[in-house]
């Protein structure tokens, strides 16, 4: 009789096989997990670099500008203003006026691109100080021939540039509507008047806003543009000056003494009139105006600009897909948590080349 040994066989028993699944399922799912949240880290501290490349190109262009800044003391007229930008709450009301001096009534599409010259609502633009004043920036003279050269006239080195913030389609140049198909974003204008248009129509006059008036149709211009998302731009600026400490005695030198003391103006929209922000800074050759301050405007008048502080707000990519979803109709939501979560917030103090 053959008798046949006992031999083991090597397959795998059901439970191993289901034991084996279930490691590997927990493996790959513990896979995917870290390489989304991969993913996602990779992203942020991509928007966070991007975010930071257009605050950092802005502040370097405005600081550099402002180091350079010209003024000369001793004159009536003005050499920089600084003002809430009234423009856009009052872009609207120019439309309409000339639309009715057309002999009809804004349509309902000019309503919508005045809407949005501040942005989509639930993420408007806060704060957009207007800035102009003198500089002489690096870029003044654009790169010419040496036989160009020979055959113009360049006239001066001083050149006036303007800053505007603005919700506006840069590729198309038009004005945001919630109907357009464009890439509107919120775009920083940087307009540097030609040296020589500098000499001619601003320099020396004792209205520099109206004397800038015929350059605003520039400011809008593809060349102009200087760089996209940033949401708002604060300007706060420091003010040495004399504050009048006299006492109501008859002794006159107690009623004249003053005190070296300096303050802290904000131009800016959000909280205005508060802690001692105002909406209008006017900077002439023999004193300083400043409108809408809580402070005493007689004891600034003498006072001496020696510092600005720049404050932008960058809405990274990710906010700015949500902003366009906004225009087009989707819910917004509260300014607060727009600003919270989709924003990033820079600062640079700069110190000004102003002497009285």
């Amino acid at each position: 009789m053959k008798t046949f040994a006992n031999i083991k066989s090597g397959a795998f028993t059901l439970i191993e096989l289901l034991a084996a699944m279930t490691i590997t399922t927990i493996l790959v799912l513990v896979i995917v997990a870290l390489t989304s949240r991969g993913v996602d880290i990779w992203r942020w501290v991509l928007q966070d670099v991007r975010t930071t490349t257009l605050a950092r190109t802005a502040m370097d262009t405005m600081t550099k500008d402002f180091e350079s800044m010209q003024f000369r003391p001793g004159n009536p007229f003005e050499w920089m203003l600084v003002q809430r930008d009234s423009d856009l709450a009052g872009r609207g009301a120019r439309t309409a006026s000339s639309s009715q001096g057309r002999g009809r009534r804004p349509s309902a599409a000019e309503s919508r691109v005045n809407m949005m010259t501040m942005g989509p609502e639930g993420a408007k633009i806060t704060n957009a100080s207007q800035l102009i004043f003198f500089t002489t920036p690096t870029d003044r003279n654009p790169a010419k021939s040496s036989m160009d050269m020979r055959n113009d006239r360049i006239i001066g080195d001083v050149n006036c540039v303007g800053y505007k913030l603005l919700y506006r389609d840069q590729i198309l140049d038009r004005d945001a509507t919630s109907e357009s198909d464009g890439f509107p974003v919120y775009a920083l204008y940087r307009n540097l008047v030609s040296a020589e248009d500098t000499v001619r129509e601003l320099l020396g006059k004792e209205d520099l806003w109206a004397a800038y008036s015929r350059f605003q149709q520039d400011e809008t211009i593809p060349a102009n543009f200087l760089v996209e998302n940033v949401v708002e731009m604060t300007l706060i600026f420091e003010v040495d000056y004399q504050k009048k400490i006299g006492s109501s005695g008859s002794n006159k030198s107690d009623k004249d003494a003053t005190q070296r003391a300096s303050v802290l103006i904000p131009v800016m929209t959000t909280g205005a009139n508060r802690l001692g922000s105002c909406s209008q800074m006017d900077v002439y050759g023999n004193r300083l105006d400043v409108i809408g301050s809580g402070m005493n405007i007689d004891d600034l008048k003498s006072g001496r600009v020696t510092g600005v502080t720049i404050s932008m707000t960058v809405v990274t990519d990710e906010g700015m897909a949500l902003v366009d979803q906004i225009r087009k109709g989707r819910p917004a939501p509260s300014p607060e948590e727009f600003f919270e979560r989709y924003t990033r917030s820079f600062t640079q103090r700069v110190s000004l080349p102003l002497s009285h």
